[in-house]
Parts: structure tokens; C-alpha cells; sequence
């Protein structure tokens, strides 16, 4: 009976390690055929550029003198690539596939943990074949980097969210969850400074689940620091990297305009409609908020499934509000 029950534990890790590798083997091929066939654009010149002269200053130096700060972490990372390989078009897109395959398996283990594993199925199918995901992860540009890290952020900052320190007896465990949620921020917002527009739904969604006594912890404060730090270390390069940058932008088009951006709306928003996995987030929405209010309105007495949902649209919606009415 335990052999029996054995063999079938082993053919079914050996049949979903079969799949996940078929999986990826898929992604790699639509990325690998975009790699070899697609043309670099502008901005893909840039990050070469970018990643050439930090190879030969250390620094992303522009002809002008002008530093480039877009992707900062991504053009380190291509010029490692280019030590290793050659900085070659080809060897420059490798990062953004490696990091976008990355971002599969990571999907589908967040998928089948925190949902149940028909979502992790559906996660992981949805990055393999959506065209953008394929675009993005093919190009020698930040933006594969900027999901692999944020979806990170978001998954440790849910298990903050659910972590109870009051019974959570290993001291080191809830420190470790704290600079493991600091890093992975970090990491994100220095692959985009962006980022920095997720911190504040970070923020509440966390003090939602825990309360405001939880932002008292030594562990909390400690990671909080460390990515306040961040993001001021973040703006430092930006200041001193394109003097007059932030003075010149603000003159034309300001950072910070509270009104509605019927820009955001038609270049971010309106392209996804078409797109049928968009229709599953208004409908998780929906369920999320019924099963809320059974509650009492305390998403940590909801079960994982409801509570992990909640709290990934809580940033989508709060992320998506800076968008439109603020940034």
C-alpha cells in the first residue's frame, strides 16, 4: 500500500515536472524566435549603449555626459551578460528571456500555493503566450526584470500580511520575511523607479491585514527603513545623474497632476480590453468583495484563496488609481 501510494506520489511530481519543463520549453521558443527575428528599436540601442559604457566607466553615461538611469539594475545585469558572452544584440535580450522564464515557474508555484493549481496552470499559460509577455521578455529593456521583482514584493509582502507576530514564537523567521520583502522591493525599484508608485498600496494593504501596531516592530520599522532609503538613494542618482531633468519634465507635463489622465486610460487600459483574461478581474473582484463582507470586512479571516485574491487586486486597483488620477 506505501509502495503503491509512493509510485504515485513520484509520478505525479515526475508527470508535473514534465509539464512545467514542456512549458517553458514553449516560452523560450516563442521568446528565442522574437530574439532572432525582431529588430532592436531605439530603446533596446539605449540599454546596449548604456550597458557598453559601464563596461568601459562603471557608469551608463551618455555621449552629453548625461546619466541614464532607466533600468538601472537591467543595464548591470546586461553588461555582466556582455562580460560572459559579448555584448552582442542577441546576448543583450538574453537577461529580459531568462528573467521572463523566470517569472513562469514563478507564477505557477505562486499560482498552485496560494490559489489551488489550476490557477498556477492558468498564471503560467497566460505569460507564455500573452504577445506583450512575449515582446517584453525578448527585449534587451527593464520590464521582465520589473515583473519578476515586483511579483516577488507582492508575494513577500503578502506573507507579512499574513504572518502573526503575536504567535510566531522563531524571532528569526519574522526578520527574515522583513529583509526578504525590503530586497525584493529594493531589487524592483531599481530594475524601474516606478516601483516607487507600489510602495504606498504595499503600505495599506499590509496595515489592512495586520493593523497599525504591526508598523511598530523592530522587524518592520528595520525593513520600512530600508526601503524609504531606497527610494531616496533612488532619486539621489536620478538628481545628480540628468541635472535639470525633473525641472525641465515638470515645466511640460507635470509628474504629479491630480486630474484624470485620459492618456493613462488609452495607452494602458483601453489596449488590455480586448484581451479575454481581462474579464476574470472584475469578476474576481466581485467574488472577493461578497465573500469580504461575510466577514465582516477583515480580510484575515477570509480563506488563502480569497485572501491572497483580495490582496493582489488591492494593489492592482490602488496602482491603476495613481495612473489614472494622480501620476
Amino acid at each position: 500500500m506505501q509502495k503503491s501510494l509512493s509510485l504515485r506520489r513520484g509520478l505525479t511530481i515526475f508527470g508535473l515536472i514534465g509539464c512545467i519543463t514542456g512549458l517553458l520549453a514553449l516560452g523560450f521558443w516563442f521568446r528565442w524566435r522574437y530574439v532572432q527575428n525582431v529588430s532592436l528599436d531605439v530603446d533596446e540601442f539605449t540599454t546596449l549603449w548604456a550597458a557598453r559604457r559601464i563596461l568601459a566607466t562603471g557608469l551608463p553615461s551618455m555621449p552629453s555626459g548625461v546619466v541614464y538611469t532607466r533600468g538601472l539594475l537591467n543595464m548591470y545585469i546586461t553588461a555582466l551578460f556582455g562580460v560572459l558572452g559579448g555584448l552582442t544584440y542577441t546576448v543583450g535580450r538574453l537577461p529580459s528571456v531568462c528573467f521572463g522564464l523566470a517569472s513562469i515557474v514563478m507564477v505557477f508555484g505562486l499560482g498552485g500555493r496560494l490559489w489551488n493549481r489550476r490557477v498556477g496552470w492558468l498564471a503560467a499559460l497566460a505569460l507564455v503566450l500573452i504577445p506583450e509577455t512575449i515582446k517584453w521578455d525578448s527585449s534587451a529593456r527593464f520590464y521582465a526584470q520589473l515583473v519578476f521583482f515586483t511579483l516577488l514584493t507582492m508575494a513577500s509582502a503578502f506573507v507579512l500580511a499574513r504572518m502573526d507576530a503575536d504567535r510566531h514564537n522563531d524571532q528569526g523567521n519574522v526578520w527574515r520575511a522583513h529583509l526578504l520583502f525590503a530586497l525584493c522591493f529594493v531589487l524592483a525599484l531599481f530594475s524601474q523607479e516606478e516601483t516607487i508608485l507600489l510602495y504606498p498600496a504595499l503600505v495599506m494593504g499590509v496595515w489592512w491585514w495586520r493593523g497599525w501596531r504591526y508598523f511598530l516592530q523592530p522587524a518592520t520599522i528595520t525593513a520600512h527603513v530600508i526601503c524609504v532609503a531606497a527610494m531616496a538613494v533612488r532619486y539621489l542618482f536620478e538628481i545628480v545623474g540628468q541635472p535639470g531633468y525633473f525641472t525641465a519634465v515638470q515645466t511640460h507635463k507635470s509628474y504629479i497632476d491630480p486630474a484624470i489622465s485620459w492618456y493613462a486610460i488609452d495607452q494602458l487600459f483601453l489596449p488590455l480590453l480586448p484581451q479575454l483574461w481581462l474579464l476574470f478581474l472584475p469578476v474576481a473582484l466581485i467574488l472577493s468583495l461578497i465573500q469580504l463582507q461575510r466577514v465582516g470586512w477583515r480580510p484575515a479571516r477570509l480563506p488563502l484563496f480569497h485572501q491572497a485574491t483580495l490582496f493582489f487586486l488591492v494593489h492592482f486597483v490602488i496602482v491603476a488609481g495613481f495612473l489614472i488620477f494622480v501620476v
